[in-house]
C-alpha cells in the first residue's frame, strides 16, 4: 500500500473523547484537541457526529460496554469528506498550456441529450443529475463515508461526426451531448439503480434516464479556457498545436470539465477544462 493511501485509511474516521466523567481521569486535562483542516486526500466534515452512551450501539457493534465500563461521556467523530478534484487532481487541474496525461478509467453517472445547451431539456437533466449525486452521496454518508459531489461534466459531438470539434460548425439544435458528474471509486454502480427503484418523492423521468457507467479516457490531452464558451475555438487552436508537434491525434469526443457554475457566474470569469482522448501517430519509417 502507498504511503498516500496508508495516510488516508489512517484519517478516515477521528474519534476524539473529550472527557470522562468521573474517577481517575476527572483530573486529566481536557483541552480540545484541533484536527487540521487537511492530511493528504483526507478532509475533515465540518462538524462532527456526537455519539453519547444513549446512542453509542448505533456507532459501534459489541464494544460500546468498553467505553461505558469507563464512565464515558461523549465522543466527537469526524468523518472524512472525500474530495475527488484532490483525489484526482491532475484530472481537474489542466492549465492554460496543454499537456497529455493519463486519464484512465472512472465511474460516472451519466445522461444522454440533444439540443441548445442552456435549453429546458438541458437544464432539466443537469438538475437530475445533481440529484442523483446528491442523493447517492446521501446514501454514503448514513455509512459514515462522506464525498464531495464533483464537478459537471459533458461529451459533445454531431450525428455526422463523432469525433473532434466539428459540432461547432452546425446549429447549437442539432448538438448532441452526454452530461457526467465522477464518482468515487468506492461507490458501487449498482447504487445508482437502487436509486431509481426506491420511488423518491421527487424522483422524475428524467433522473430514471441517468444511468451508471465506467468510462475509459485512456490517454487524455487537456487545456484551460479562460472565458465565454463562445471563444473556446482559440483555445483549441492552442491544443491542436500542441497536438501537432507533438505527434498525437485526438480520437475521442469533445469532452468539457466545468470548473464554474455557467448557471451563475459572468461569462467572462468561467474556468473550463477542454479535453479529448489522443493516441500518438504512426511512425512512418525513414522519418526518424
Amino acid at each position: 500500500m502507498s504511503m498516500s493511501k496508508k495516510l488516508l485509511s489512517g484519517f478516515v474516521s477521528f474519534l476524539i473523547i473529550y472527557a470522562f466523567s468521573q474517577g481517575t481521569f476527572a483530573e486529566m486535562d481536557t483541552d480540545i484537541i484541533k484536527l487540521p483542516k487537511s492530511v493528504g486526500f483526507w478532509i475533515r466534515s465540518d462538524s462532527p457526529r456526537v455519539i453519547t452512551s444513549e446512542n453509542i450501539y448505533d456507532y459501534m457493534n459489541g464494544a460500546g460496554e468498553l467505553y461505558l465500563g469507563y464512565r464515558f461521556h461523549h465522543l466527537e467523530v469526524f468523518m472524512d469528506n472525500f474530495n475527488l478534484t484532490k483525489v484526482y487532481k491532475e484530472y481537474y487541474s489542466a492549465r492554460l498550456k496543454p499537456s497529455i496525461f493519463p486519464a484512465g478509467e472512472g465511474k460516472f453517472i451519466t445522461v444522454i441529450g440533444r439540443g441548445e445547451p442552456g435549453g429546458d431539456d438541458f437544464q432539466e437533466k443537469v438538475s437530475a443529475l445533481y440529484q442523483m449525486g446528491y442523493g447517492i452521496r446521501a446514501k454514503y454518508k448514513d455509512e459514515g463515508r462522506i464525498f464531495t459531489v464533483a464537478k459537471l461534466e459533458g461529451f459533445w459531438w454531431s450525428d455526422n461526426d463523432d469525433e473532434g470539434e466539428a459540432f461547432l460548425t452546425i446549429p447549437r439544435s442539432e448538438w448532441n451531448w452526454k452530461l457526467l458528474i465522477r464518482l468515487p471509486d468506492f461507490v458501487s454502480l449498482a447504487d445508482v439503480e437502487s436509486f431509481k427503484k426506491q420511488g423518491h418523492q421527487k424522483t422524475t423521468p428524467t433522473v430514471q434516464a441517468i444511468e451508471g457507467e465506467l468510462i475509459d479516457q485512456g490517454t487524455s490531452a487537456h487545456i484551460l479556457h479562460k472565458g465565454p464558451f463562445s471563444e473556446e475555438s482559440k483555445t483549441l487552436d492552442v491544443l491542436d498545436h500542441f497536438l501537432e508537434t507533438n505527434d498525437f491525434k485526438k480520437i475521442g469526443r469533445h469532452h468539457e470539465i466545468y470548473l464554474s457554475d455557467f448557471r451563475r457566474a459572468d461569462p467572462e470569469k468561467l474556468k473550463t477544462i477542454l479535453m479529448y482522448q489522443v493516441q500518438p501517430l504512426p511512425r512512418i519509417e525513414g522519418n526518424e
